[in-house]
Order: C-alpha cells, then structure tokens, then sequence
C-alpha cells in the first residue's frame, strides 16, 4: 500500500486556521519524493445549465443608484479614511485609525430636513433585505464589522447595533453576511419600527492598511431559483485543497476568491453559490487545487453563469423637479449664480464673488444671508419643488427664510446639513451637497414658522453657512413646478436590461398611502433605453398622481416609483365679451374740467400754478406731458385753485405719472393740502418705475374734508429722478361707468382674475382696474367706474390663476373709448372731375373719430341706412372720397351723397347732401316746387 505521505522525524504536523473553515498544511521532508499532480475536473456551470433568477437589491431598487463605486457619492460619508479616491469603479482609501468607516446609508439627523439620499427618507425594510455582499481587498488581515441604526441621529429613542466580527484576510475576496444570522437585532427594532434607517461599514480595524473596495449589496436572500450549481471532481495523492473563484471572462484566472478552501476528495462535489453576490450577471467560474508541493492546478467552468439582468427602470417624469423655473419662466433670469443679476442681496459675507456659475463667499459671522432677486411673487402652490447645490468648506448647515405677502414675519426652515469634501481626520462625500426638494410644504420648520404657501411678495431668502469665516460656494438656488399635467402627460424612462425585452406595467394612486393601484397601460416587449408614453388623463379627477411601472422580464419582477408627484389640473378659460368693437363711454365729471373750464391735461405750464425742486432746463410741456428732473430730494407740483375744492364730492385724487430713477431706488408719493385752516399730507404711497396710473383715496385720511383751497403733489421724495406727468383729475365717483364682461370655466380649482387696462397702447400707463375676483362668481361682470380718467382709449387684459397653473394673460380683442358722443354731423362739399368722378370732402370731425362713412342713394332725399353704405373711410386717411361710378357719363342715374363720422359705436348725424343729376329743361314747366318726403330731414345742396 503506497504511503500518502512522509513526516520527518524531527518535525511535527502543523495546523493553521482559516475563518470558516480549516486547512492542514503539511510540510514534507527534504527526502520525499515527488508527489503526482491534482487532478481537477470542472462539471458545472455547462453550458447547458440554466438561467438563474436574481435577487432584488436594495441600492438598485430604492435608491436606484447601485453601490458601484463609480463615484465617491456611492457611500454618504466617509469617516477616518484618509484620502479616498475612485478609480474604474473601484474605491481606494487608507486607515486612518483603527476605526474606519462609511455610511452607505445616513440615517440622517435629529431635527434636519428628511430629504435627499438619508435613511429617513429611504428607509431598509429588514426583512426583505438581509444578504450583505462586499467585494473587497484589504492589505492586513483584521476584521470587518456592520453597523445599523433605527432612527436618525441624536433622536430620541434611536438606537444603535452591530454584526459580529467577520474575518478578512488579505487579498480580493467576496465576502457575504446574513444579517439577520448574525444579530437578532436586524429583524426586529424598538419603538415600534422595524424599518432600518442607517447602514455603516467599518471595513477593518487595522490602522494604516489599504482599503479597497468593488461593490457592496444588500440583498434579498433568495430562493433555490436564485443558486446557482458549481460542480467538479478534484483529486490528489497527498491531501489537497480545493477554492472555488468568480472570473468576469475566461481567461487569465484572475478572478475572485467565493468559496473554500475545502478537501479534495477524489469524487463529485458540489455547492449551491447564491447570484445575490453579484452585482453584474454572467462571468465565468474556475477552481483552483493545491496540495502545498506541486503547482496549482486550475480550469475554468465549461459554460459561464446564465444569471438574469434584473431589469430596473428608472422613470424620469414625473419626477421630483417639474419643467418650468420661478426666475426663469416669471422674471427671466434664472437664479444660476451667473451673475449679480441673481442676488437681491448679501449680508454678513466678505469678498463675494462669481466664477463659472458659482456665488463665492465668506461667511463673517454665523449669520450670513443671500437674498434672491425677487421682482415677482413667488406663488407656492405652483412652484412647489426646489433644486440647492452648495460647496462648504466645514461641517455646516444651510436654511431657507421667507415673507408671506400678508405678513412680516419671518418663516424659516429647520436646518439642511452640509458636508464639506475634506475635514480632519476623515473625509467626507460627496463634493457638493445637493438637495433635490420635492415638496417644499413638507419641510420641517422652525416653531411659530408658516409652511410653504400663499405667495410671497419681496422675500426669498438662504443663510448658506452658520460658521464664521467660512467659505462655501452656492452653485443653484432654484424654485420648480411639479410636474403638471392638463388632459395628457408623457410618462418617460431610462429602462436597462441587457438580455431581456421587458414588459412594462404602469400604475398610478391619489395618495401615498392608498392600498390599491390602477392600471395605466401595459407595454410588451420594450428595449433598453429611454422610452416614453403620452398617458390620456382626460377621464380622471383633477388632483395629485403617484406613478409606479413594474418592469417584468419573465424571471424578475422590479417595481419602481416615481419620485415626485404629478398633479392633474386643467388650464382655466376666460374671454371677453365686453369692451366689445366700438364699445364707448362718456368721460366722468372732473373738477378742473367742470368747475375751473379747463382740465389739468399738462397742456401747457398754465395747467400748474407752481412747480419747486426740478431742473428748469429739462422742464418741457410737449404733446400734453409734462416732463423734468428733480433736482432736491423735494420736488413738488401746487395747485392754487380759483375755486376750492369740495373735499365731499371729490374723494378720490388721480393722475398718470412716469418715473425712472438710475439708482434703482425706493419710490414713495405724497400728497398734500391745504383745507380747515391746516396743511396734511398722506403716508408714502409706494410708486413703480414706468408709466402708471395712480388712484389715490383722499377720503381715507380725516383731514380731507370742508373746502380745499390748496393742492401739492410730492411725486418723488428723491433727487435725480426722470418725471412726467400726463394728466391729473379730481373726480366725482360713477359719474361714469362701464360694465366689463366675460365668460370663464375653471373645472378644478376656483381660479382668481385680475384685471388691468394700459392707456392708449398697451404699453401705456398701467391701470390696475381690480384683483381676486372669483371664477367661480355667478356673475361674470365688473362695474368699472371710469370716472378718474380722461377721455381717449383704453385696452384691457385679464390675468387669469389658479395657482397650479402659470397665469395665464388674456387681451380684450377691442379697446374702450371714453369719449363724448358725437352731436355734430360733417359739411361736406362736391366737385365733378373731368372724367365724371364725384369728389367728397369734408372737414375733420372733432372728437374721437374711428371712421366716417359714406352713404349713397338715388334720390336726392334719404336717411343712411346699411344697404346704402358704399365706403368707409379710416380716421387717419384724408378727409375725402372720390365715386367711380357711371353717374356723371349716363344721364339716367343720379346719386345723391351724405357722410356720417363715429366714435366708439355711436355714430353721428348726418350731413349735409351732395348730388349729382342729370335733366332736361322744359321752357313750357316753371315754378314747380320739390317736395321733401315726410321722413326725410334734409333738403340736397
């Protein structure tokens, strides 16, 4: 019988330990002779083993961003690692301190936002995945340790809990941990949650060693579906060793140690490898047998691993950012931090600058503030989400401040905490902290703070860092829609599968909490890559969408949400009917043109009894404006009216102002008066640059009573300011008044309309007319007393919201004219051409013409009547019209011709009668008289 193997003398067996299992090392005497080779025969993966179904894998599946390592920001924070770095997928770092560790996932912190890659946010369901997968090389042996965490941290409650040691020897290796084997604490939580809210690893404890890292997954375990059989025959005739290793190709046997080391044991053996362990189908298995004296033998598996691609899909709208931006879409100019042009504001921050986009600064206290440029309002219910990508140089946090329009309180947000890239001792991930604000209602406040709505009139607001002398870079400060929908949304993916085509099944719910689904549609069949779908929602319900899709492949199922919501909510309808075409109003009473003879029309300088503070060479009085500069901080216009004013019977003060101020400064107007024996004056009245009129109630101040005997107007209260002023009036309220009408429909919400009118153009003097009226009112009308404003015309618009949708902007097809009906008809006057024409003309009508017209009949007495029109003529052409017809070249037809002008749609009498006739004279017919029909007025010229 031969011997298996010799043992000198004067030597001893010697065991060594491996976690796992053991392996005997034999060391033979210098004298024996040489042993045969192993013999190794790989059975399986053949190529006719069959496909594996996977596992689902929680950073796949919830976070939809795999634990790959292709960039730093796969891992949260990174704590005594020195100088971490990423390279073709692969993390490498060193051991600070004999206690290094990640955070694949922050539990997050007590009292800060709940947003953003943290486990508040993104919780693990412990009992759906318990398999942790680590491919991982380490340069000294030691031992690796896993962390878990309910709740975040510094909560009350929270608590904390760790695996077992698991042993790392040097090398690449694929080391896998049933969590819930190793602690009873990972299935079951205190306080009543058993979701996991933070996962840390702590690599090794063996300071100084190199760290490197492929891969980490959290699994579902996974039935015998998702093993896969490696089988082999190994054999020797001295005691071997068998490993078994995962290869991505094969060739080279340069893969990872999976299993072993185990006896050779001369028969067929076998084991069931979970695919949980990778994190990329398919490769190749090899094994390798050695018995400690002749070289290793390997061979690759005949057939490689058939694991199925998991299809993950990744649906990209709706999602948390809807497509319109506040600055971009209201004011035109995004907040991007590309130029001064985006801040309002900056206090407590030293040298403040801009570079590629990014807002530099240093913070000088631990209250440096930024204030966006804000012209517009700010309406919450439609921009409701928000992108903020900031830079620090040190552990910090950042809040968000705003003003609602009704009040001036401070509303402030808890606090976003910030991570710098580097920090003693350990560094940190990623380099720009970015949060993506799906919700900006469901931020937590500071107490006594108002959550995200209303609208907010003048401030928006960010403290960016609350260090002193620290600098950070803010790169984006952006507020969104969610994503809207009015009958149709296109759904849209990024769908990866590399072997499969995949079927994709579409679902929505109205809340977060509903138990049940419904289908949208259901897509067979679909390749990788983007996709999209345009989803009929004419049918549905007008409120807020939750979109899932189950993408199937035939072995695995993933479902995926979408991450923001989708509201549904139809545009608003609104349309004029009145002003309608040639729609016209007479002009109100007004004390200066009624009382005094003469309206305060800027004429000329007699329209002013005195003017004090402007430069007198850029004082004009042209076109009826006057125009000037101020030159004091007190520039003012005074009346001293030869008949006072009846405070009473003129409360309101009205007058079209233009201002423009270089500076860009506050504007505020005052009035004052001289009335009972005192002079008063009115609270500053905030003014706009640019033409506008303003409407000012006297009567709301006590002191405008009895008689007023002097007026002042104090349009600016500031020095070099361009001023002009077209026109003031003391009107008598509805002495003249026009109905405004319109037809709207809004089928979701109760949407509000405002309504303006621009004098003359609509780029004239803006009149706001009214505001808040309802949709929903059963009367679609306003009474507008237009009694402040002099004659000429008048265009008007409709905005229109509901604040889900961007306000709409609705124009009346035809302006309205203030103007006294025309009472005056036209002379007209005729001359024959050579060539027969008849040529009309007529002086110039005096008043607000649109056109004159011009009427025909053959018989020298009649009234205008439609079927006797024959030309209109524009206002604006010459005041003439030349008749083609045959009248003068046949003596069979006479014509007869008057003229009418209009104003509005009133249209004034007639003229006079011009005539063209041919006739015969009879010597034997004399005195024979022409009588005028009864119903005619007129006799022909």
């Amino acid at each position: 019988m031969r011997r298996r193997f010799s043992i000198s003398p004067h030597c001893t067996n010697r065991r060594v330990f491996a976690a796992g299992a053991a392996l005997w090392l034999v060391v033979a005497s210098p004298s024996a002779r040489a042993d045969t080779p192993p013999q190794l025969t790989v059975l399986a993966p053949s190529l006719a083993s069959p496909r594996i179904v996977s596992v689902g894998e929680f950073s796949q599946d919830v976070l939809e961003d795999p634990w790959d390592f292709d960039t730093l920001a796969d891992a949260t924070l990174y704590y005594n690692m020195g100088s971490p770095s990423v390279s073709n997928g692969i993390l490498t770092a060193t051991a600070a301190t004999n206690d290094p560790y990640l955070f694949l996932l922050h539990p997050g912190y007590a009292s800060a936002q709940t947003i953003g890659r943290t486990g508040i946010a993104y919780p693990i369901d412990p009992a759906t995945y318990r398999l942790l997968s680590i491919r991982m090389n380490v340069s000294a042996s030691s031992g690796m340790y896993v962390y878990w965490y309910r709740g975040s941290l510094g909560s009350p409650g929270a608590t904390l809990h760790n695996s077992t040691p698991i042993w790392l020897n040097p090398g690449w290796a694929i080391y896998h941990v049933r969590l819930d084997s190793v602690s009873s604490n990972w299935l079951t939580g205190s306080g009543g949650s058993n979701l996991i809210n933070g996962l840390r690893i702590d690599p090794t404890y063996a300071a100084g060693s190199t760290i490197q890292i492929d891969w980490i997954r959290l699994s579902e375990p996974g039935g015998n579906a998702t093993k896969a059989t490696i089988k082999w025959i190994a054999s020797d005739d001295i005691s071997a060793s068998v490993r078994v290793h995962h290869d991505a190709n094969n060739t080279g046997f340069d893969g990872t140690l999976i299993w072993g080391p185990v006896p050779a044991t001369g028969q067929v053996d076998s084991i069931r490898w979970s695919t949980a362990h990778l994190p990329h189908p398919g490769g190749y298995i090899y094994l390798s047998v050695t018995d400690g004296v002749n070289p290793i033998v390997r061979a690759y598996s005949p057939g490689p691993l058939k694991v199925n691609d998991v299809p993950s899909v990744i649906i990209t709208d709706p999602d948390e950012l809807g497509p319109y931006e506040f600055a971009a879409e209201v004011q035109g100019n995004s907040w991007d931090m590309s130029g001064w042009e985006d801040i309002g504001a900056v206090y407590n921050v030293s040298n403040p600058s801009f570079s590629n986009g990014v807002f530099w600064g240093t913070s000088t206290n631990d209250d440096s503030q930024i204030f966006a440029a804000l012209s517009h309002p700010i309406t919450t219910r439609r921009y409701g989400a928000a992108l903020i990508r900031q830079w620090v140089d040190r552990w910090t946090v950042m809040r968000l401040l705003w003003r609602h329009t009704t009040t001036s309180s401070w509303h402030t947000t808890d606090d976003f905490v910030m991570h710098p890239p580097t920090g003693p001792g350990s560094v940190f991930g990623p380099v720009w902290n970015e949060y993506r604000v799906a919700d900006l209602t469901e931020l937590i406040m500071e107490p006594t703070s108002q959550a995200w709505s209303g609208s907010i009139e003048s401030i928006f607001r960010l403290d960016p860092n609350e260090h002193a002398t620290s600098l950070f870079g803010l790169d984006h400060l952006l507020l969104f829609t969610h994503d809207m929908a009015d009958s149709s949304f296109t759904l849209r993916w990024d769908l990866s599968d590399a072997d499969d085509l995949v079927d994709l099944a579409w679902y929505y719910k109205t809340s977060l909490t509903a138990s049940d689904s419904t289908l949208i549609t259901s897509l067979d069949a679909v390749t990788q890559g983007q996709g999209s779908f345009q989803w009929d929602m004419s049918g549905l319900s007008g409120g807020d969408y939750y979109v899932s899709c189950v993408a199937n492949d035939g072995l695995n199922a993933v479902t995926h949400n979408a991450r923001g919501v989708l509201i549904l909510n139809r545009k608003p309808w609104f349309s004029f009917v009145h002003p309608g075409e040639g729609d016209q109003v007479a002009p109100g009473e007004d004390f200066a043109t009624d009382t005094l003879g003469d309206a305060w029309d800027m004429g000329s300088s007699e329209d002013v009894d005195v003017i004090s503070g402007f430069y007198s060479d850029s004082t004009t009085w042209n076109g009826g404006v006057f125009r000037s500069v101020s030159d004091c901080t007190d520039p003012y216009l005074l009346w001293l009216p030869p008949s006072p004013i009846v405070a009473s019977a003129h409360p309101t003060l009205s007058f079209s102002m233009f201002l423009d101020d270089p500076q860009n400064r506050n504007l505020n107007i005052v009035v004052n008066w001289y009335a009972n024996g005192q002079w008063s004056w009115t609270d500053n009245i905030p003014a706009s640059e640019g033409w506008h009129v303003y409407s000012i109630d006297m009567s709301a101040h006590p002191n405008w009573s009895g008689n007023v005997t002097r007026l002042r107007l104090d349009p600016v209260y500031l020095a070099n300011v361009i001023i002009a002023i077209d026109w003031v009036r003391l009107p008598v309220p509805n002495s003249s008044t026009f109905d405004i009408a319109w037809e709207d429909s809004d089928p979701d919400d109760d949407a509000l309309i405002d309504l303006i009118a621009y004098q003359g153009s609509w780029g004239g003097s803006r009149i706001p007319i009214t505001q808040g009226i309802h949709e929903n009112s059963t009367v679609d009308h306003f009474a507008w007393d237009v009694s402040f404003l002099p004659a000429g015309s008048y265009y008007l618009l409709a905005t229109l919201d509901d604040g889900i949708n961007r306000p709409d902007t609705l124009y009346a097809p035809y302006p309205l004219t203030i103007a006294h009906p025309p009472t005056t008809p036209v002379t007209i006057s005729g001359s024959l051409a050579e060539n027969g024409t008849l040529v009309l003309t007529w002086s110039p009508a005096e008043g607000s013409v649109s056109e004159y017209r011009v009427y025909r009949a053959p018989v020298p007495y009649f009234l205008p009547s439609p079927s006797r029109l024959i030309a209109t003529v524009p206002f604006w052409q010459s005041s003439y019209f030349a008749d083609l017809g045959e009248a003068a070249a046949n003596p069979n037809l006479n014509y007869f011709f008057r003229v009418t002008w209009l104003s509005g749609n009133t249209e004034s009498p007639p003229s006079n009668t011009i005539g063209e006739f041919d006739f015969e004279t009879d010597p034997t017919v004399s005195g024979v008289p022409i009588i005028p029909p009864s119903n005619e007025h007129d006799s022909p010229t």
